[in-house]
């Protein structure tokens, strides 16, 4: 076998793992309450699978044929992981410190104002999860 398919193979190999690990990642992180540091751990974890995902589709795709498309959706599907990850990593960092700072409030006017703070603050990761969708969608496109 030649190094090329060798290489692919093993790309296949580490995406198909990558993918079982984040298929039992993602459950967890969204239905269970673990420590902030673990959550984040297996969050940051999740990320970079994603990306790994995302270039052993493309070796897989290339046996069929290779296109500079398959190519860009990689390099699509790799980006979104980074996003993935930065997004999660924002979520989780702005959810654990405001609950430090709400544990011990009492005064109604520091209540306000943490509130204020998290819908000011809060949405700047749901730009992010869109902008993971944008680069998610159109690697899937780009993998057709």
């Amino acid at each position: 076998m030649n190094s090329e398919k060798l290489l692919s193979r093993q790309w296949i190999t580490v995406g198909a793992i990558s993918g079982i690990i984040a298929n039992i990642l993602f459950p967890i992180l969204l239905l269970t309450s673990l420590p902030s540091y673990i959550e984040i751990f297996l969050a940051s974890i999740f990320g970079i699978l994603f990306s790994l995902v995302g270039f052993a589709l493309h070796h897989l795709l290339k046996y069929e044929k290779i296109t500079i498309l398959t190519q860009l959706g990689a390099i699509f599907i790799f980006c979104s992981g980074v996003i993935f990850n930065l997004m999660l990593m924002v979520q989780l960092t702005f959810k654990g410190y405001l609950q430090h700072y709400q544990d011990g409030i009492t005064a109604q006017t520091d209540i306000d104002l943490l509130n204020w703070i998290a819908k000011t603050v809060d949405p700047v990761h749901l730009g992010m999860q869109l902008s993971n969708d944008f680069f998610t969608a159109i690697a899937m496109l780009l993998f057709q």
